[in-house]
């Protein structure tokens, strides 16, 4: 029975926790101050969790004890840093296998053994499947032990008669990375993106494949062009992704049906401007991320749009209009809150766009229009959305959308101003109003003014 009952014994690699992450590194770093600022570091950039891999956190503190600043370039760009983390592995289990019989490969004989490791990710991340059987890895792979020892975590399934060697990747964010690796070597030069083509068709499936995208935009510019066509298509066989059906043709002065920003259109969105922001060519690439989106970009609060583009000239030698959406903008800014909304307009030089409240009015500028509604007195839940149609060279600022929740915006939205802008292009533009495409007014407990 005794036996019996330590057959049933299953064990589990659960990786470092906490203080297990804290003790290694201060083996390795010189003082508690540095295991800090390790610490503090990875939890800022999103790779708390890599620690949990003993592999990895050699490879965090080896780099932060050496190269400091090494380490963090690279975590500007996802792919450059996991190309750095699977070069660690491959060196550090090629090292402690060189007196095996393990093949003495070359670091270039790498590429296909990865590739063809990375066919095997893709499969299993397309089935959500994050545990394999080891024999469904090609032969060449498993002969070589630096490889399967450096990248992979073994265990045993099914009945102890006829055990099942299934093997893991370290993490998961390896496994997508790998997968990445085959589409760049194996599908691209093809002209497309192999399996994911053909089932990540709808978001749910885009959104589970956001990493691999990702690491393909990073790793290669023509893998990119591949991901921004797919989610192109992945937008057109599904409107209900679609945000340009939701802007007034400027053009034509025709407003659409009304039509608010769904939250499937954020999440089209950030899994667009997410994978673009790790595209190394931005401004060649450009107008293919505009064809993905439909030439409109909802800007996200928490990205700068320096990160979309290099410049705002850029547009201006693309032959494609644009509009920039800022959606649900809060008009009671509080603690640098309007930071990232100022810095955006900045970069796009439309501070001191001249514009009319109302027809007729004196002009303003979008800064003098900022700051008058920043300084309220009064607290509220009040904001608005606005459009920056780029046309022709020019941006035009038109609101779409306004919620007052007080007095004090309720007036600046409607009463005349006084503060005007001398300029030609000011009194071209005082005739126009930027509450024309105004298709959603909403007000709640205004005390002393009429809406």
């Amino acid at each position: 029975d005794e036996i019996r009952g330590l057959a049933d014994i299953q064990t589990e690699i659960t990786g470092f926790n906490m203080p297990d992450r804290k003790d290694f590194m201060r083996k390795m770093l010189d003082s508690q101050t540095e295991v800090n600022g390790l610490l503090t570091f990875l939890r800022r950039s999103g790779m708390g969790q890599l620690a949990r891999v003993p592999l990895l956190t050699l490879f965090f503190c080896l780099l932060w004890k050496e190269e400091k600043e090494k380490l963090m370039n690279l975590t500007e760009r996802k792919a450059k840093l996991y190309q750095a983390i699977v070069k660690h592995i491959l060196q550090h289990s090629h090292r402690r296998h060189s007196s095996s019989k393990a093949s003495k490969l070359k670091e270039t004989d790498y590429v296909e053994i990865l590739a063809e490791i990375g066919k095997v990710a893709l499969v299993g991340l397309l089935k959500g499947d994050l545990v394999f059987e080891f024999g469904q890895l090609p032969e060449k792979v498993r002969g070589e032990e630096g490889v399967i020892v450096g990248l992979f975590q073994f265990s045993e399934y099914g009945p102890s008669l006829a055990p099942m060697e299934m093997v893991s990747f370290i993490h998961k964010s390896i496994q997508e990375y790998l997968a990445a690796w085959y589409l760049i070597y194996s599908c691209v030069p093809e002209g497309n993106l192999g399996e994911v083509g053909q089932q990540a068709v709808h978001l749910e499936d885009c959104e589970a494949m956001e990493n691999v995208f990702q690491f393909v935009c990073g790793l290669s510019d023509e893998g990119a062009i591949k991901v921004f066509q797919h989610l192109k298509s992945v937008r057109i066989s599904d409107p209900t992704l679609d945000l340009s059906k939701t802007i007034p043709d400027v053009e034509t002065e025709t407003v659409m049906p009304l039509c608010d920003v769904t939250d499937r259109h954020k999440r089209f969105s950030n899994l667009v401007c997410d994978s673009f922001q790790q595209v190394q060519s931005k401004a060649e690439l450009l107008s293919h991320f505009l064809d993905c989106t439909g030439g409109v970009i909802l800007v996200p609060r928490e990205m700068l749009l320096s990160e979309l583009m290099p410049n705002v000239k850029v547009l201006t030698k693309l032959a494609h209009n644009c509009v920039f959406l800022f959606h649900d903008i809060s008009l009671h800014f509080e603690g640098g809150e309007d930071s990232n909304l100022f810095k955006s307009l900045e970069f796009l030089n439309c501070l001191q766009l001249p514009l009319g409240l109302t027809e007729g009015s004196k002009v303003l500028t979008v800064e003098d229009l900022i700051n008058k509604i920043r300084w309220c007195s009064m607290s509220g839940r009040c904001n608005f959305s606005f459009l920056l149609c780029f046309r022709n060279g020019q941006f035009q600022f038109y609101i779409t959308k306004l919620f007052l929740d007080c007095d004090d915006h309720a007036r600046q939205f409607t009463e005349s101003t006084t503060i005007s802008v001398q300029s030609n292009a000011s009194l071209l533009c005082s005739k126009q109003s930027c509450r024309k495409f105004l298709s959603s007014l909403s007000y709640r407990d205004l005390r002393s003014h009429r809406v």
